[in-house]
């Protein structure tokens, strides 16, 4: 599913442009808040976040949990698409705030078992503001992990913000960031479509 959300937020014609999103999503109302994070909001009362999650970081759709993870996305955009009246962009762009924002909070979960703190998850997902477009696309796209240069500079970075130094942990802090990149984008696209 990492693959299939990047590529349908793609497929919507966003550009990368992260570091503008935390600005635009301050100057919104409460009421915009609401149906900005609507799916998002509607997984977490429906108690479905971390199947999301589980759905969105498997490699592999034979398990079952897709079908049910997509059952619950589709259902949650989709009442959030009545109440809202959004059309097929917005709600795409919802959806993916939605799936990002619950596999944001399942991986800061796992980080905390890591022995992770509060601060430095924070520190992990304030990273996204000093990347360069290029480290931006490779997280958008998903092909950060193939990427040695952008592997070493990430590990220096997360190492300096708190996450301790093993290969699971620090994969881990680069899908938050790979969360923290996708979730800003649509959700400043988001706002553009709804509220510009």
């Amino acid at each position: 599913m990492r693959g299939a959300t990047a590529a349908v937020v793609a497929a919507l014609g966003l550009a990368v442009m992260a570091a503008g999103q935390a600005s635009a999503q301050a100057h919104i109302t409460e009421a915009q808040k609401q149906e900005l994070y609507c799916v998002h909001n509607a997984l977490i009362a429906r108690d479905q976040t971390a199947l999301v999650a589980e759905s969105y970081l498997s490699e592999t759709t034979a398990d079952g949990v897709r079908g049910a993870a997509d059952s619950a996305i589709n259902s949650a955009a989709a009442g959030c698409s009545q109440k809202h009246g959004w059309d097929d962009t917005s709600r795409g762009l919802a959806l993916a705030v939605g799936v990002m924002g619950s596999t944001a909070d399942h991986i800061a979960g796992e980080l905390k078992d890591a022995g992770v703190t509060d601060a430095a998850i924070t520190k992990v997902s304030d990273l996204m503001r000093g990347l360069s477009a290029r480290d931006n696309e490779l997280l958008f796209d998903g092909a950060w992990e193939d990427d040695r240069a952008f592997m070493a500079r990430m590990r220096t970075k997360l190492i300096a913000a708190g996450v301790p130094d093993k290969a699971d942990t620090i994969r881990l802090a680069v899908m938050l960031l790979e969360c923290s990149v996708i979730g800003s984008e649509s959700a400043g696209a988001f706002i553009e479509e709804r509220f510009s």
